[in-house]
This record gives C-alpha cells, structure tokens and sequence, in this order.
C-alpha cells in the first residue's frame, strides 16, 4: 500500500487525543503526562495557525496510521517529530513518512531527539538516513556542509533549451568550485532528466513561487531562469537562506536579487541598480557557453563554405521547420552545388521530414551537436542560446527571432556588425530577407571573415566561470558576516 502525507486538519484532533493518550506512545514524549481534552485541542490549534510548523497525517492509502511534524527552528533548519499508531509500528511506515518528510524541504537541514528506549523511533531515523550525532540527537542534512545551489529553470516545447544549457554549464562551474546543485525539476520542463543526465540531483515539485521557496529553503543560492515566475516573493520569504540569483534578457520587470545576470550584447544599457538588483552581472563577458563545446581552427575564409549548420533551437514554436527546409531543397542547395547542410531540429520540436535533396542530412536532437557546431563554415540560427555558441566558435551566421527576449539579442548583434540579421521569423517578406541574407554570406569572402573575428572578440567563453566566482564570492562573504554576527 501506497504511504503519503496530507495536511493535519481540526477534524483529526479526537484521532491525535488518542494517540498522544496511549500510555505506549507518551511514554517516549518528552513531557510523559498525557493531556486533558481541552488542552490539546488549544494546542491543535496554535499548531495549525503557526506558519513554521509543517503538520502530516501519514497515510497507508485512505488509513490514518501516524503523524509527522517538521518545526522550523531557524531558516532552513527544523525539528522532526514523527509518531506511528502503536498497532502499526515495525511495519516501515516510519522510515517511508520520514523520507517523506524529507521531500517537504529537500535542503533543510533535519533534527530530531529521540528518547532511549524509543526502538522504534531510533530504527526509523536511521534507516531514513539520519546520523546519529551524539545519543539522541540525529541530524540529516542531505548535502552536509557543502554550499547547495538550486536552480528553478524554464523549459519546454515552447521555451526551448536555452535556458536549460547555461543552467547546467553555470551548474557545472559551481561543482567545480566545491558546490552542489539540486535542479527543481516542474511540469512540463523535463529539466530533471537532463540535470541527472550530467549528473546533478533534481527535485520535482509543484508550478509557482511557493513551491520554489519550500524546495529551496536551506540552500546557499537560488538561481531563478524563468521570467514569468514573481521574484518578490522570493525575496522576502519567511524561510530565505539563499543568495538570490536571477537571469534576465530585457530588464522589463523588477528584479529584488542579489545578483541579475544578462549576458546578452545589449545588457550594458539597462539600469539593473533602478530595478532592485544588488549585483548586476552583464555584457557579453557572462554570456555561457556549453561545457563541451570546442572551436576548431576555422578554414581559409577564402575558400567557398562547404559545411552549412541550420538551427532553430530546442524547439520550433513558430512552425517555421517546413519552410526553411524548402528554401534549402529549392533555392540554396541547388545553386551552391558544393554546400553540405546539416539540418537540426531540437528535442521539443517534430523531426523534419526526409529531405528532397542530397546535400541535406536532417538530425533530430543530434548528441554530437557540439561537432556539428565546431564544424560549421557558416549557418543559419534562431538568435537564442545556440546563436552564442555559434559567435563563440567564430561561425558567420545569419540570425533571426523567434520570441521577443531574442529581438534584444538580434538588434544588438546586428548593431555590433556580429550577425547578418533577417528580422523577425514569419513576419513581411522574411523568407525573401532570409534568402538574401544567406546569398549574401555564402558570396562575399570578407563579410565572412569580419563576423567570424567579430564573433571571437563578442564571446569568449568564460561567462560561466566568471558568474560562478561573484557567486562563491559572494556566499562566501555572507557566510562569514553571519559567523561574525554569531560570535558578537
């Protein structure tokens, strides 16, 4: 039978009076006499209407068998108290409710103090996973004394990737700097596949802000990359133990945080002090690039592009995949008998169809796309994530827009002569701009070579190192400032 936790609620009080009335149970409390009626219903109540105390009915399917009760202490530490029906003891169903407990607030740090004699409570605490730190005191803290950041990412068929990717490269230089991480892994992101993928602990939760904070309460950081979620409530959450970090991409809304990162190219003009940020980190020096991703000597730009990388992104909201593909079998392979193109369609969008001309290899969510990205001599990309590695491998690309966070990027790029741009996708005549545009930089030799120069000067590579530093550094000064508070 399934174990879970639901909410204690005023309807239980005469099942609790029972319990906490057995002289087998009461024994093991810390105060031995059991209650009159009047005064554990006026205890029921305080607990109820106490926002630090987190108090479950442990269920076995539709059956009442215990209680779990986590009391917050301080941010990010609680007291753990659980009892089962004493007919149901020695059954697991204290071990189960304990790791569900676990779950409420995956970063806390967890005590209990168990009485001697309490067998039952000592065998469940450590088969959950408790350490038993001195004689009746266990304390689970699942990532002990290491600095635990924890990303709330955006992902999905209508987000794309990008998000996804420079979450786990920052995550990745954390880790390399003595961090863990714990990915919160939502509806419909998929984010806690690709987190465990390399190797990173994800936790599933609920949409919206509150979720966030209970799964993050313990944690030394919180990194928020999803613009639709409120960061105030974050902010000021009664549980806050984190540094809070945001990404952002248009400075259009108010960002309460320690840190706000943009590494986009038009960063530099928004005023991140005006909109609440402590920490701005921006420009193209935090831009974050894949882990595993590794330019290669570029080919004489004399020479004619023979390798032609097309990429929209993780997916394809704007339907654009069929059109592009017939501009490619219809217009630009046929004319430029020489040009290979490797057509890529991300992992939230369809596979393309099976392509009307030769030269076209289609691949759907390819695992070597760094290799085809390092090989590229040109390309053609939506002017999200994908379009900063491109700059970064020093490929000429023709860019567009698919969102409006990515007309930011577009105009900046294109202003800074790094891109060709062919304007917002399926808007005017953008099919005809698109052509053009590609005509353009498969003929002209020396445009070619300006943007790819122009792309190594933009990106550099470094932007994930250079967060996860202001990071570290700056937890590190807080962590010290509070040790100095504890000792004065």
């Amino acid at each position: 039978m399934t174990v879970s936790l639901r909410p204690v609620t005023a309807d239980d009080a005469r099942l609790l009076f029972t319990w906490q009335s057995d002289p087998k149970l009461r024994r093991h409390f810390h105060n031995p006499e059991a209650p009159d009626w009047d005064a554990h219903v006026l205890w029921l109540k305080r607990r109820l209407g106490n926002p630090n105390t987190l108090f479950h009915m442990v269920m076995e399917g539709e059956t009442k068998v215990g209680t779990l009760r986590l009391d917050r202490q301080s941010p990010g530490v609680f007291t753990v108290s659980i009892m089962i029906a004493p007919e149901r003891q020695g059954q697991g169903l204290g071990k189960a409710a304990l790791n569900l407990g676990r779950a409420l607030r995956p970063a806390a740090r967890l005590r209990a103090e168990v009485l001697a004699g309490n067998d039952a409570s000592h065998a469940a605490f450590k088969a959950a996973g408790y350490a038993r730190v001195e004689d009746g005191l266990y304390v689970h803290a699942a990532y002990g004394e290491t600095p635990l950041a924890v990303f709330r990412v955006n992902a999905g068929p209508h987000v794309g990737l990008g998000h996804a990717q420079r979450c786990l490269a920052l995550a990745e230089a954390l880790r390399a700097r003595g961090w863990d991480m714990l990915f919160l892994d939502a509806p419909g992101t998929g984010i806690g596949t690709l987190a465990k993928a390399e190797g990173f602990s994800a936790h599933s939760i609920a949409d919206g802000e509150e979720a966030v904070a209970e799964a993050a309460e313990g944690a030394r950081t919180l990194i928020v990359d999803h613009y639709q979620l409120d960061l105030k409530p974050l902010a000021e959450h009664a549980g806050r133990t984190w540094l809070l970090g945001a990404f952002d991409d248009a400075g259009s809304r108010p960002l309460p945080v320690d840190i706000a990162i943009n590494g986009s190219p038009a960063a530099d003009s928004i005023d991140y002090a005006a909109l609440g940020a402590k920490l701005p980190l921006a420009g193209t020096a935090y831009q974050i690039i894949r882990t595993d991703l590794h330019p290669r000597p570029r080919r004489d730009p004399k020479q004619s592009p023979k390798q032609l990388l097309v990429t929209i992104g993780g997916g394809d909201p704007l339907e654009i995949s069929e059109t592009l593909l017939a501009l490619l079998e219809k217009n630009i392979c046929p004319a430029y008998t020489g040009l290979r193109v490797d057509y890529v369609t991300g992992p939230l969008a369809p596979a393309a169809r099976t392509p009307r001309h030769d030269a076209i290899a289609c691949h759907h969510a390819p695992s070597h796309m760094p290799d085809l990205l390092a090989g590229a001599d040109i390309a053609i990309s939506a002017a999200g994530q994908t379009l900063m590695e491109l700059l970064y491998c020093a490929v000429p690309t023709v860019a567009f827009s698919l969102a409006e966070n990515q007309r930011v990027n577009l105009a900046a790029l294109t202003e800074a002569e790094g891109i060709l741009s062919a304007g917002q996708a399926k808007t005017g005549e953008w099919r005809k701009r698109l052509e053009t545009a590609i005509r353009r930089l498969l003929d002209d030799t020396d445009l070619r070579q300006r943007l790819a120069q122009k792309g190594k000067t933009l990106i550099d590579g470094e932007g994930a190192a250079r967060i996860a530093d202001a990071i570290n550094g700056l937890a590190n000064h807080d962590a010290a400032s509070a040790r100095q508070e504890t000792r004065s």
